[in-house]
């Protein structure tokens, strides 16, 4: 069974992993963790490798400056296009809407997503921004592998 991860364990598990930097966020400092086979690590494992990618996506965004404090309006984030493209930039879904899908799916237990391919679509809207984005391109890409690993494997369950 996968353990749930709370959002006291989410502040825990960020403060453990790094630093507290000038605005008082956690910064993590740990690289991103090997790819792992699920068939060789239980759930729980997993639903830990998912988490330290998800905090890993955050923590680079918040390094980059692309983690923004005010929320959306609720019309915003209620949109009905894809990745929200008509209210919101890529940057934003990824923190108000991605983000926080995937630590609902962590703390509820919910089925992990079975793919991912929002890589490509980052980097088409990253290419407009002044921010350096590549080590944020390179934990995106993480996620994607790790996401399509474990379909793959079900797949063939």
């Amino acid at each position: 069974m996968m353990s749930m991860i709370c959002w006291r364990c989410w502040s825990c598990i960020a403060a453990a992993k790094g630093s507290d930097s000038a605005d008082g966020t956690a910064v993590l400092l740990s690289p991103p963790l090997p790819h792992l086979q699920s068939a060789e690590y239980p759930v729980d494992t997993l639903s830990h490798q998912l988490a330290d990618l998800i905090l890993n996506i955050e923590a680079e965004m918040r390094r980059i400056s692309l983690w923004e404090i005010q929320r959306p309006s609720e019309e915003a984030l209620a949109s009905l296009a894809p990745f929200c493209h008509d209210t919101l930039a890529f940057h934003q879904w990824l923190q108000w809407v991605f983000l926080t899908k995937m630590k609902v799916v962590l703390e509820t237990e919910e089925d992990f997503p079975t793919s991912s391919d929002i890589t490509p679509l980052a980097e088409y809207s990253f290419a407009r921004l002044p921010h350096h984005t590549d080590r944020l391109l390179e934990r995106l890409q993480e996620f994607d592998a790790f996401i399509n690993r474990q379909g793959q494997h079900l797949g063939q369950g």
